[in-house]
């Protein structure tokens, strides 16, 4: 496993390379009612989780102009680190990149991020986001493999909880009852910007651009 390219301006980048954003999406008379097809996902055991094991190695460049090879077992962990990064954090990336920790602890350590700014994090999240989905399936293929299978589907992470990252939806109700609305985005109660993302990932794997993607990261 080596890290295949690192990203700098990845916002820019994402949205030259796809010619479209999120609302371009969500604006597309073709996404919406139940015509078209859903492929929902939420927890740790669903390959395109963010708490799902996937290990991959980035080049990391020090302020100092080293670069430090560093190991990360899921993209929340990335997210978390790059969280830390983005405040200023150092304590907090140091921690995030102790081995042997679960997915929810990256994300317990990242509400603590001192300093933290939701409206910059608001702001600027995706393009991280958008990274750490980069190297997750650039550097496992099988997961890449399982991206591209989904096709033209639409991806929805189906969290009843989150209305940032999902659509405020579960698959099943609380009583544990089957709840298919999460397959039309006119039920939708959240920005599925996961969701949306994975699909920008497999729009750029389609491409077959990455072979000649070369970026620097600090």
């Amino acid at each position: 496993m080596e890290p295949i390219w690192t990203v700098d301006d990845i916002v820019i980048w994402r949205d030259a390379a796809m010619g479209r954003n999120d609302s371009d999406r969500l604006n597309e008379e073709e996404w919406d009612g139940p015509k078209r097809s859903y492929f929902g996902f939420w927890n740790g055991e669903d390959w395109a989780s963010n708490f799902y094991p996937a290990p991959f190695i980035v080049d990391w460049r020090e302020p100092d102009g080293s670069v430090r090879e560093l190991r990360f077992e899921c993209s929340e962990q990335w997210f978390m680190f790059r969280k830390a990064w983005r405040f200023c954090d150092l304590s907090a990336m140091d921690a995030v990149l102790r081995s042997g920790l679960r997915p929810y602890e990256y994300k317990m350590i990242g509400r603590s991020v001192r300093d933290f700014d939701e409206s910059v994090w608001d702001r600027e999240s995706c393009g991280y986001m958008f990274e750490a989905l980069m190297f997750k399936f650039s550097q496992n293929p099988g997961l890449a493999k399982r991206l591209l299978e989904t096709g033209g589907r639409v991806l929805v992470e189906c969290s009843p909880f989150d209305t940032v990252w999902g659509v405020g939806l579960g698959r099943q109700t609380e009583d544990g009852r089957i709840d298919d609305r999460w397959r039309d985005s006119r039920n939708w109660r959240g920005e599925n910007r996961l969701g949306f993302l994975l699909m920008d990932v497999r729009d750029v794997l389609q491409s077959g651009k990455t072979s000649n993607m070369a970026f620097s990261l600090s």
